[in-house]
């Protein structure tokens, strides 16, 4: 998970997570769809790959949500 992830960075850098700029997995698909370098669709996908052969889960049905 990205929380996870995060929280570990922030921890070992020993700095305050307002210091430090996130980029989640959904920023970069988001942009790769505002880019045109992906589908709405593809990433759509790619999402329900993640969660049911990864077990990566984002909390959203379709990234056309965060457009």
């Amino acid at each position: 998970q990205d929380n996870r992830a995060i929280r570990r960075a922030i921890q070992e850098a020993g700095i305050s997570g307002s210091a430090v700029r996130i980029i989640r997995t959904q920023d970069i698909v988001v942009e790769l769809i505002r880019c045109r370098a992906l589908t709405v669709e593809s990433a759509d996908d790619m999402l329900a790959d993640w969660a049911n052969n990864h077990r990566f889960k984002l909390k959203l049905s379709s990234f056309r949500e965060l457009l």
